[in-house]
């Protein structure tokens, strides 16, 4: 899952915040932003599944939902 980790430095790059950050549990409103921003690149552009998604940030599917 190489692209996935490209679109992860590139969210954390675009809204300047650290890769721990993005793949935590945390629900602080620009970490949320954050990663919604990562789901929908990997949703449209990469055109991966909700599971593989999900896999890749260590999250079940249906919270990426």
């Amino acid at each position: 899952m190489d692209k996935v980790e490209r679109v992860k430095n590139v969210v954390c790059y675009v809204g300047k915040i650290k890769k721990t950050e993005l793949i935590s549990k945390r629900r602080d409103r620009y970490i949320v932003d954050n990663r919604r921003m990562a789901f929908v690149l990997c949703r449209d552009i990469l055109e991966l599944k909700w599971v593989e998604i999900g896999q890749a940030f260590k999250l079940d599917h249906a919270n990426i939902i």
